[in-house]
């Protein structure tokens, strides 16, 4: 669930391969340790979603989500409400990643992270989340997510409002190093919210907390949980691609720029994707609420 300044609506829209794909995601080991490095793997398999031709992805953003719930040792990662960015932007010319027509085929794509130890409170609480985007802004497939971990050497704490089961908005909001500040800026206006109150003074004082960008208060984008992304230009490797005899664009695999993502081998079996996929639950709830109950 995301907090807002209005209403909050999660519709319910049907997307083939659309998530979050629980262990999607995989780590070397459970145990985490703050501000360490880590590596994760993506797993190998076609992503598609049939609203949308797979030659207009843009990129890949990687997510820190997380649960207050006393249980979260026992939820699936999928249950996990993404709440930050990590990483920004894997590259899709990494080898190991391919985009045709009508899917995206990963094939052991790898990316390496840390997690600020100021993010929340040390112990089994977190999961990675990661989502695929057109070059027009809009999410492609669902999230994938992977298994809870537990985080060690953390020395933040979860929001009043996280607690409750909200998340702080959108995360795509939200670089991870700014988080600590989001969380403070929440707790101040929760601490203050009466029956008559709106998010203004959340919305002020988190657009002043460094890297995050929101749009304007009464935006429709920050109110339905939507991403403030503005159109991208695709990947020089995809615009320099040429469609194959069978209809579905291909690309030869490049070198793994440095940075965000490292990847070994490229796709086989084109078009041979096995079709998921469920509905996100529908809700709407008042700022106000969400803050009193």
């Amino acid at each position: 669930m995301y907090i807002c300044a209005g209403l909050v609506l999660l519709s319910s829209l049907p997307f083939g391969n659309a998530g979050p794909f629980d262990n999607g995601i995989s780590l070397a080991s459970d145990k985490v340790t703050a501000e360490t490095r880590f590596t994760a793997t993506i797993a190998d398999g076609q992503y598609y979603d049939p609203s949308y031709s797979g030659r207009d992805i843009a990129k890949i953003e990687v997510y820190l989500a997380a649960s207050a719930a006393s249980n979260a040792a026992s939820m699936g990662g999928n249950s996990f409400d993404s709440q930050c960015t990590l990483l920004s932007n894997i590259s899709l010319c990494d080898n190991g990643i391919s985009v045709f027509n009508n899917h995206i085929d990963l094939s052991n794509s790898t990316f390496t992270v840390s997690i600020p130890k100021d993010i929340g409170p040390p112990g089994k609480f977190y999961s990675l989340h990661a989502q695929m985007y057109l070059t027009n802004g809009k999410k492609y497939s669902g999230e994938i997510s992977s298994p809870p971990f537990t985080l060690s050497g953390a020395t933040g704490h979860f929001g009043a409002v996280q607690q409750k089961g909200y998340a702080l908005w959108t995360a795509t909001y939200f670089p991870c190093s700014s988080f600590s500040c989001v969380v403070a800026c929440a707790d101040g206006a929760s601490a203050t919210a009466g029956a008559t109150s709106d998010s203004t003074q959340y919305h002020e004082c988190a657009a002043k907390c460094p890297g995050v960008t929101l749009p304007p208060s009464d935006s429709p984008d920050l109110n339905n949980g939507t991403p403030p992304l503005l159109p991208t230009n695709a990947p020089a490797c995809l615009l320099s691609a040429t469609p194959s005899s069978s209809s579905l664009g291909s690309r030869s695999p490049t070198s793994s720029p440095s940075g965000s993502s490292s990847t070994t081998s490229a796709l086989s079996n084109a078009g041979q994707g096995t079709k998921r996929g469920i509905s996100a639950t529908a809700a709407v709830l008042l700022f106000f609420i969400a803050m009193s109950t």
